[in-house]
C-alpha cells in the first residue's frame, strides 16, 4: 500500500509543479464501524508545513517545537475541511496516532522521509443509508490545492478513492459501494444560444474553456439569475447566423482534473463530451 500511495504521490505531485499553487495529499484508510467514519490517515511531515507558517534556521534545519505547534494547528484545520453530510454536516474528532517521531531537529529536505498519522473520526447519531464526505484543506483563498488519497474498506472490498479538493464522494451503506461523486458540467444549445453550467470552485480564474463559431473566437457572458442546474454557474453564448460548427477546447487543466466529461445536450441529441491532455478539442455540428 505505501509504494502504491508513493507512486501516486509521485504522479500527481509531478504534474502540480507546472501550476503555481503547492500541493497536500495525504493517504489513508477508511473503515464505517458501529455508526462511525473512522478514516486513518497520513501525511508526509514535509506537507504539514503547507498548513502552517514554519520557516527553517539558517542552516536549514526545522525543530520538533515548531512542528509540534504545527500539528495544532493541523488538527484545527482537518476539523473545519473535512465534513460529512448526512444530510447534516458533522465535524470530526481529530487525535494524533503513535507512530515514528522526528528528531529534535531534521534538515527540512530530509522532513519527507517522515510521515505524520492522525485519525479523523466522525461519530453519527444513528446509521443513515448513505454518507457524503468532503475536504476542503485546498482553496483559492489558501493558495493550496489537495486531495486526500483514501482506501475504502466496505464489507471486506477496498476501493482507493481521490478526495478532491470540494468534489465529494458518497458512500452507499446499503449496498456498500462508493457512489460516483464526480461533477458533470452541462452545455446546452438551444434557441439560438449556447450555455455552459459549471461548478464555481472551476470558474475563480474564469471560464476553463474557449469556445469559437466557424473557427471565431466567441465571449460569454455570465448569466447572474439563479438557473435550473442548482449550484452550477452560467455562461451563455449566443450563436451567431449561418454558423455550422461549435468548437469548444479546454484551456485550463490542473492537476486534479486530468479528465472532464461534459454533457452535451442539443433538440434531439445528447452525449458525453470527454476532454483531456490528449483530447482538448471538441467540435460540433450546428446544422
Amino acid at each position: 500500500m505505501w509504494r502504491i500511495n508513493a507512486i501516486l504521490f509521485g504522479i500527481i505531485f509531478g504534474a502540480a509543479t507546472s501550476n503555481a499553487h503547492p500541493v497536500s495529499v495525504l493517504t489513508g484508510d477508511a473503515v464505517w464501524a458501529e455508526n462511525q467514519l473512522i478514516l486513518t490517515m497520513r501525511i508526509p511531515a514535509d506537507q504539514l508545513l503547507l498548513h502552517c507558517q514554519v520557516q527553517a534556521d539558517s542552516d536549514g534545519y526545522i525543530f520538533r517545537g515548531q512542528l509540534a505547534e504545527c500539528e495544532m494547528l493541523f488538527h484545527e484545520t482537518i476539523r473545519n475541511n473535512f465534513l460529512l453530510d448526512i444530510p447534516e454536516n458533522i465535524l470530526p474528532e481529530v487525535k494524533q496516532l503513535s507512530g515514528e517521531s522526528t528528531p529534535e531537529k531534521v534538515l527540512l529536505s530530509d522532513l519527507h522521509d517522515y510521515n505524520y498519522s492522525f485519525e479523523i473520526r466522525f461519530n453519527c447519531i444513528s446509521s443513515p443509508d448513505k454518507i457524503t464526505l468532503r475536504q476542503t484543506m485546498g482553496n483559492y483563498n489558501r493558495g493550496l490545492q489537495s486531495t486526500a488519497l483514501i482506501t475504502f474498506h466496505l464489507e471486506g472490498n477496498q476501493e482507493l478513492v481521490p478526495l478532491y479538493n470540494d468534489l465529494p464522494v458518497t458512500i452507499d451503506l446499503i449496498n456498500n459501494t462508493i457512489v460516483d461523486g464526480k461533477i458533470r458540467p452541462v452545455l446546452m444549445i438551444d434557441h439560438g444560444a449556447v450555455a455552459i453550467y459549471l461548478p464555481t470552485e472551476w470558474t475563480v480564474h474564469g471560464l476553463p474553456f474557449e469556445l469559437s463559431f466557424d473557427d471565431v473566437p466567441s465571449t460569454g457572458n455570465l448569466v447572474e439569475e439563479e438557473n435550473e442546474m442548482i449550484n452550477l454557474q452560467c455562461y451563455r453564448f449566443q450563436i451567431p447566423a449561418e454558423a455550422s460548427k461549435l468548437t469548444i477546447m479546454w484551456t485550463n487543466m490542473t492537476w486534479q482534473m486530468r479528465k472532464i466529461e461534459l454533457i452535451m445536450k442539443k433538440p434531439g441529441d445528447e452525449k458525453i463530451l470527454v476532454f483531456s491532455r490528449f483530447k482538448k478539442v471538441n467540435t460540433i455540428a450546428l446544422q
